[in-house]
């Protein structure tokens, strides 16, 4: 639809003279974002990529630890924080990232990739946001959500987050909300180490 905005994905694929090239492209035709367009080691070359281009910088999804993400975003050149919460230190680490990242003036949008479980904790950490200072309105709180093939997130939950047409309801059930189906998990043994008596 027209309405659609994109994003650009570049998985750490690219050296900087080639990241130049796509960001280029890729802000003249108008998309939300460049994510990942360089090596997360490199930090210092996000902000020399972002002084030469019109697009935000997303990057985070494989930083680990508030400490790791001042790292990382101190050197500037990131303007949207991408924490995985199954991967950054889990939800109270990322709520301590969001924090850090709003010192900065940094926006979080969580990158959520894998099971059902870190679906369910990206929408609870949304859900928990907050407009940040100097906002007229709020800004409409996004989520990466992934939708390749993947049994372990799509077949293993008798209750799962909800996603109709694009938008992820919160769970409201204990804990994270969702609930694993025990037996639909045996089909995905393939060798059981404990034998209950």
């Amino acid at each position: 639809p027209p309405e659609t905005e994109l994003m650009a994905e570049a998985n750490h694929a690219d050296e900087y003279p080639e990241a130049m090239k796509v960001g280029r492209v890729i802000s003249d035709l108008d998309f939300g974002w460049y994510e990942e367009p360089l090596s997360p080691a490199y930090e210092n070359q996000f902000r020399q990529l972002q002084d030469k281009l019109d697009i935000a910088i997303a990057t985070g999804e494989c930083e680990q630890t508030r400490y790791g993400f001042q790292r990382l975003l101190s050197a500037g050149g990131v303007q949207i924080a991408q924490p995985d919460l199954a991967y950054c230190g889990g939800p109270s680490e990322a709520l301590k990232i969001r924090n850090l990242a709003s010192s900065l003036g940094i926006n979080v949008v969580p990158h959520c990739w894998g099971t059902m479980l870190n679906l369910a904790a990206a929408t609870h950490f949304l859900a928990s946001g907050y407009r940040e200072p100097g906002r007229k309105e709020a800004a409409a709180s996004l989520l990466e959500y992934d939708r390749t093939p993947n049994r372990l997130r799509d077949e293993l939950f008798e209750v799962p987050v909800e996603v109709d047409d694009g938008i992820a309801k919160v769970p409201t059930g204990p804990g994270l909300g969702v609930v694993v189906n025990e037996r639909a998990m045996k089909s995905f043994v393939v060798h059981q180490t404990e034998v209950k008596a």
